[in-house]
């Protein structure tokens, strides 16, 4: 039987969730722990929330014997794009899931870093169907990134050098 404000969670279904970390950062805890029973559709909401205390959660969320929460563990660790959940995710590159190794490819695209692209190269030449395609999209994300830096910084370079001439 579930508590009735468990089941009024609002529009979203995330307010418990919102309240709870409210009120964990109005007490301004040095170390808190929080332990929560994740539906697998709740750990993709707990990416959507954007609140960093629940990066350990999704970790752990990792490790669940059901499939379907590792599938939205990762999917959310991605959608935060914190490299905290960097390393997390790249433990499940080789897991026996397609879906899973799927979700690792896409958190590894959006999370940016440019480290992952050896890892995804690796992926992609064991993969097939729809892991292959995101894992080439990710691919694909990070060198246009990482070219776009370089553009950046060769602008900035220009622009100073431009000054010092002036």
């Amino acid at each position: 039987h579930e508590p009735s404000i468990a089941l009024a969670g609002g529009q979203d279904g995330l307010d418990l969730y919102r309240r709870l970390l409210g009120q964990i950062k109005e007490r301004q805890w040095r170390a808190v722990v929080i332990l929560l029973e994740i539906d697998p559709r709740q750990a993709i909401a707990l990416g959507k929330i954007k609140d960093e205390r629940a990066i350990p959660s999704l970790i752990k969320a990792l490790e669940d014997e059901d499939k379907e929460v590792r599938i939205y563990a990762a999917q959310s660790l991605g959608l935060k794009g914190n490299k905290e959940g960097y390393a997390a995710v790249l433990e499940y590159k080789d897991d026996s899931n397609f879906m899973i190794r799927t979700e690792v490819a896409k958190a590894l695209r959006y999370i940016g870093d440019e480290k992952a692209l050896p890892i995804l190269e690796e992926m992609k030449k064991r993969a097939s169907g729809a892991t292959y395609e995101q894992i080439s999209a990710a691919i694909i994300s990070l060198k246009s990134k990482s070219i776009n830096n370089i553009g950046k910084s060769t602008q900035a370079s220009w622009a100073w050098s431009d000054r010092r001439h002036s």
